[in-house]
């Protein structure tokens, strides 16, 4: 249940940080090796999560404000998650050394990489995506998150900066959160896209999502 502005972050942040700081764009695939690149893969995954993710929390934010849709993202971006994790045959994740979701914690893996991606971008170079390599040949595909739309700071810039009614939103669905105080340029966290053996597509029948 409780997944909603990570979703945010990714939603709004990814696609559009790529060209700059090194998020996500959507790739363009060229030939069938490409295809089975693990980061052209990851992402993919990503970039068709941005679409979904913006597109349910546009229409609600449009409808009913930023508050409304901490609720409603926090029931729809797993299940938009698992969706593109099922179809993509890969398991998505995401990670945050200062996590709204609890269940977003980064693990030692995904803290090297986000003070890779931390030190790439103080020195003005795009964060670029690692790969780790299985011994039996999957991959883990991890992604940064950089914030880079106004519309994200709505939910995780400065707490006295932010909505009463949305401050008040976020305390009651995540009482532990740790996602505030964010500038635009900052790194949030990560996208952690697991590759099975094989490629893509491969993952459908073991994957659980690890979120």
């Amino acid at each position: 249940m409780k997944r909603c502005l990570f979703a945010i972050a990714a939603g709004f942040l990814v696609v559009a940080a790529d060209a700059e700081e090194g998020g996500v764009e959507s790739p363009s695939v060229e030939s069938p090796v490409a295809a089975e690149d693990p980061v052209v893969v990851a992402k993919a995954a990503a970039a068709e999560a941005f679409g979904k993710l913006s597109a349910v929390l546009s229409a609600e934010i449009s409808g009913k404000g930023v508050a409304a849709a901490i609720a409603v993202c926090s029931e729809k971006a797993p299940e938009i998650l698992a969706e593109i994790s099922r179809e993509k045959g890969v398991v998505m994740a995401r990670a945050s050394e200062r996590n709204r979701n609890p269940g977003n914690h980064a693990g030692t893996e995904d803290r090297k990489a986000l003070a890779d991606f931390l030190a790439s971008l103080e020195e003005g170079k795009p964060a670029a995506a690692q790969v780790e390599r299985q011994a039996d040949g999957a991959a883990v595909v991890r992604l940064p998150i950089v914030i880079n739309s106004e519309l994200c700071l709505k939910c995780h810039g400065m707490v006295d900066e932010i909505e009463a009614a949305t401050l008040a939103a976020i305390r009651k669905e995540y009482p532990d959160d740790r996602a505030t105080g964010y500038q635009a340029g900052d790194l949030r966290g990560l996208w952690r896209i697991s590759i099975p053996a094989g490629g893509a597509g491969e993952a459908e029948d073991r994957q659980g999502l690890a979120d």
